[in-house]
Parts: C-alpha cells; structure tokens; sequence
C-alpha cells in the first residue's frame, strides 16, 4: 500500500504542476503549445517521477516499471503526434447542472486546438482535425503487448496455445488499429479503398506474428495470406483509378472554377497514400522474412558445428577440408506442395544451393518454410519498386536522383533463394544496393539529358548556350569517365578479391571530378561522385585485407 500511495501522490502532484509546466513549454517553443503536445509532456513527466520509485523499490522490474516505460512511450507519441482533445473539459466549461466547470485548463492557460488550416493545406481538402490519431497511439500500445505477455493462466487447458491465441488477437487488434488510421487519414471519404486498405494491413500484420510462431500458422498459412495481401493491395491500386475522386459539397459550391484542380490534388494524393502504404507493408513482411533467414541460419549453423564436434574423432579422416556443403530441395516445396515435381524436371540442377544458404533453407525446409527466402526477395524488389514508382510520381519524370541513396539500403533485405539469387553469399550483400544506385543515377541520367535534347525542345541546351548535339555528347562523354570505376568496385565487392592496380585506381579516381564539375544534369553529377566514392573506398579496403592478409602469413 506504500507504493500505492507514493503512486497516487505522483500523480496528484503531476496534476496540480500542469499549470508550470505549461509555462514552460510555451517558454521553449515560443508559441502556445497544443493540448496534444501538453499531455504528453504531462505524461513524459509522471514517467520520469515514477522512474525513481520503480528503480528503487521494485529492483527495475515488475508492473510499476513496466508502468513508466509504457508511460514514456504514450508520452513520447503524445508529444510527436499531437493528437486532437475534445475542447469540452480542457478549456472550455462542460454544460453541467450548478454551473459545474471541471477542466483541466484555466483562462491564463489556453491551449491551441490542432486542426488544419484551409488556406494553409488547400482548399481540396477542406478543414480537419486528425481523430484517428488516437488509433495509431492504440495500435503501438497493442504492438508491445504483443511483443511481450502472455494471457490469463487457467483460462484454457494449453498455457502455450492461449499464449498464441492472445498473440494473434492483439496483432489483429494493432492491424485493425493501423489499418484504420491510414484509411481514415490517408483516403477520406473513399470506402473501397478504406476497406481494402485495412484488410491489406490486418492480413499483413497477421502475417508478421505467425511467421514467428511457423507451427501455429502452419506452411500453408502463410503463403495464403501472403497471396491475399497481394490481392488486396492489388485491387486497391486497380480501383483507385476507376472510382470517382470524393469533393466535398461545400468545397463546390464555394469554389466551383476550381474543381479541375481540386479532382488533381486529390486524385494525386490518393495514388502516392496508396503506393506508400503497400511499399511499407512489403517492406515489413520482407524484414520479417530476412529475420527468419538470419535465425535459421545461425541456429543451423550451431547445429553443424555441435554436430562436427561430436563425430570429429570419427569421420573427421572421411571429409575434405575444403568442402562445402550444399542442400537440394524439391521443386515443389517451394509451392508449398501444390505443384507437382514433374512440372519442374528440367530445372531440377537449379534448384541446388551450396555454402550458408544451403544450410538455412536446409533448416527452414524442415519446418515447411523453403519458400522464405524466395518470397522475400518478391517483397523486396516488390517495396523497391514501388519506392522508386513514387519518387518518379512525386517529382515527376525520373525522380530525384538523391532518394536513390534512401532506397537502395532496402536491397540489403535481398537473401539468397535457388530461384532469383541462387549466387547471392552474405558477403556479397553489398553488391545489390550500390549497382541499385549506379544504374539508377546513369540511366535517369542519359535519359534526362536525351529527353532535354529530343522532347524538351532543347530547354537544357539553352540554358547553358550550346547547340543541343554537343550539349548531348558533352554529358554522356563526361559521365562516360565515371564508369570504368562504378564497373570495378562492383567487381570488387562481388568476388571481393584484392586486386594489384590499387595505385592506379586512386590516381585516376580525380576524373570522376568531371562530372560533379561539368555536367549539367543532377543525376550525372551524383554518379561522378559516387565513382569518385566507391574509388578512394575500394583502395583503402584493399589496402586493409593485404595488410591483415600480410599479418596472416
């Protein structure tokens, strides 16, 4: 009872100080801060008074420290979301009988009610105050008790099956919960759309927390809610482009020239909501996936060497010291079964997988799960894909050339599979990413430069003073010099042999200053850069393995 009244007098004494702190946060943000950011603020503060007690008393565990961790993360989102609060209650008196007045602000102490400016977001998408904030608060709180925590014991006879059940019902709770925030943000007024979003994120999250649990899903569980994801997602992009854009009335009949542009803005909307939503939906199951892969791998990879340590007294005069172990796999269990190995005869020597990967899908196909590394490479390229389709919708022909350097790291999800990257090692998992960012950067850029000359009536050449045939051959003669070192450090890091002309590459690594120099386009001058980058990076790496490699010996 001790603790409970040291409990009860924090927080009381939170509630009589939100007056100061209110004077405070003004003080720092020079502005009257918003309800949303002053409670989180109140709860960051309960949080932090109550550290003491649960480090103290409760040795940092047990429910008051589980208490203030959960505390500091609602304050935490609290203070980045800002979510709306009703006004009743907060600044404004509640309509109660004996001139009752309960709030929990005064008239020196008002608030900034959030909601959105119409002259500030335009006029197409009217006034609002974003609600299903709140959801997404809901959605974190449901995430971490499905991370952590079991249900009530006695309720069911299997400790272990209640404790997936619940697992399954909260995730399906947070997939509900993020799916709705992002409808109900992201597509307003759209049901179709809204409905076929929220399905795509409760089957997506479902997804995540029975790959964790493989025996509760089942190998046949999980490809199917993959395929309906894919189709919910699918029809989602398909019916965006049929269905009427939604205009609210008041917005037509207030400004009716205007309506064109408003069907634009929000048409334009809608598509880059969409394509971001389905991009970070496979970009979570290809993580999820990726992890599955690196668990498998180490614990096979333990496995082997327990195994090898046993029978080394045995056998260890029968194997060869440098073999390396390889793994073939029906061609059916990549289909979960349906597709019979007939079908597949002829590509049976394909299938075939030697060094780490054997050894993970070896693993992974005992529990019925050899389709992993596959299917996360599709959501991988998938989420690639369209991160790249949305920078080139946002910013219009090839997309800025920077956000390349943002996307390409999701190759790095990339495993190696027996169907799309049968010679993809670990070691080489650079590789993808930076040929992701060389070609990207040379091709948008020679296409920029040609269109400059062919479709944009020689806008480019203009605007530097040269005819547009040799402002063409200026640009991809330049960018041409930068290649020879993009070729060789993507050599580099797939054989990741060290090579004798380091001198030389380095030398001639100042050529690649051209192009950042000279070039008109901004794609072609990032590729010069790059070259000029992974040059004085593949000497130095080189130097450093020759050096360990001369300590070796």
């Amino acid at each position: 009872w001790q603790g409970l009244a040291h409990i009860v007098a924090v927080v009381v004494c939170v509630g009589l100080a939100r007056f100061a702190l209110f004077d405070v946060v003004q003080f720092l943000i020079s502005a009257r801060p918003t309800e949303g950011l002053l409670l989180g603020c109140l709860t960051l503060t309960l949080a932090a008074a109550l550290a003491p007690l649960a480090s103290h008393c409760y040795s940092g565990s047990g429910p008051v420290a589980r208490s203030a961790v959960a505390l500091a993360l609602v304050g935490a989102l609290l203070v980045l979301l800002q979510p709306p609060l009703p006004l009743a209650g907060g600044a404004r008196c509640p309509h109660l009988p004996l001139a009752l007045c309960p709030r929990l602000w005064d008239e020196r102490h008002v608030p900034m009610h959030s909601a959105e400016d119409v002259e500030v977001w335009g006029r197409g998408l009217s006034r609002r105050e974003h609600w299903p904030r709140w959801l997404l608060i809901a959605a974190v709180v449901a995430g971490l008790a499905t991370a952590g925590g079991s249900g009530p014991a006695g309720v069911m006879s299997s400790p272990r099956r209640l404790t997936v059940v619940a697992r399954l019902g909260l995730a399906i709770a947070a997939g509900l919960l993020v799916g709705a925030y992002t409808a109900l943000e992201l597509l307003p007024n759209q049901v179709p759309l809204q409905i076929l979003v929220v399905a795509a994120s409760v089957v997506a999250v479902m997804f995540v927390v029975l790959l964790s649990l493989p025996r509760a899903g089942g190998p046949v569980m999980l490809p199917a809610l993959g395929l309906l994801w894919a189709t919910c997602s699918g029809l989602a992009l398909l019916l965006h482009a049929e269905l009427p854009v939604p205009i609210d009335r008041a917005n037509s009949r207030l400004f009716p020239d205007s309506k064109v542009q408003v069907e634009q803005e929000i048409f334009r909307a809608t598509k880059a909501s969409l394509l971001a939503v389905v991009a970070s939906h496979a970009l979570l199951m290809a993580f999820a996936l990726k992890l599955k892969m690196t668990s498998a791998l180490r614990r096979r990879a333990a496995a082997a060497a327990a195994g090898r340590e046993h029978t080394m007294g045995a056998a260890g005069g029968n194997a060869a010291p440098g073999a390396v172990p390889s793994f073939g796999i029906s061609p059916s269990d990549l289909l979960c079964g349906l597709v019979p190995s007939a079908v597949f005869s002829n590509y049976c020597a394909m299938l075939k997988l030697e060094g780490a990967g054997a050894l993970a899908l070896q693993r992974l196909a005992q529990e019925g799960l050899a389709w992993v590394p596959t299917l996360g490479n599709l959501l991988t390229l998938t989420a690639m894909g369209l991160g790249l389709a949305l920078n080139c919708f946002l910013s219009g022909g090839m997309g800025a050339p920077e956000a390349i350097f943002m996307l390409a790291p999701i190759l790095l999800l990339l495993s190696q599979d027996v169907l799309i990257l049968p010679g993809l090692s670990e070691r080489q998992r650079y590789c993808p990413p930076q040929l992701a960012i060389s070609a990207y950067l040379l091709v948008s850029g020679v296409l920029v430069a040609v269109s400059d000359v062919v479709v944009g009536g020689g806008g480019g050449p203009a605007a530097v003073g040269l005819p547009p045939t040799l402002y063409l051959l200026k640009e991809l003669g330049i960018a041409a010099l930068a290649v020879p070192h993009h070729v060789i450090f993507l050599r580099y890091l797939w054989t990741l042999h060290a090579e004798s002309w380091g001198t030389v590459l380095l030398v001639a690594a100042p050529v690649c200053v051209l192009p950042l120099a000279i070039c008109d386009v901004p794609a072609l001058r990032f590729f010069g850069a790059v070259g000029m980058l992974a040059a004085v990076l593949q000497y130095f790496s080189m130097k450093h393995v020759r050096r360990v490699g001369m300590k070796f010996i």
